[in-house]
């Protein structure tokens, strides 16, 4: 078994308030737990309404497999509108 780690930093566009921040986050997590059966919270800049970090974790038989569906949700979280993905870090174990 194979234990993967990604956090990805993203920029918010269109984003006033926090609780706007909040709302579109809540669907964003929502929608990644349900489409890749991941954990997945927000993890840093909480207290910002321009930024969030959010770190998803996943458990896999091989290494392949998680780079794989991490690609996927990188790519996923990219073409959510008002999310620019700034970076991404990959931890494999």
């Amino acid at each position: 078994m194979r234990f993967g780690r990604l956090t990805i930093t993203a920029k918010l566009h269109m984003i006033s308030s926090l609780k706007m921040k909040r709302s579109l986050l809540k669907h964003v997590l929502s929608r990644l737990r349900k489409d890749y059966n991941i954990s997945i919270i927000e993890s840093g800049l909480h207290d910002s309404k321009d930024w969030t970090e959010l770190t998803v974790s996943i458990v896999a038989l091989a290494s392949g497999q998680i780079d794989s569906i991490f690609e996927s949700i990188e790519r996923d979280v990219s073409t959510i509108n008002g999310l620019e993905v700034v970076s991404g870090e990959k931890e494999t174990w």
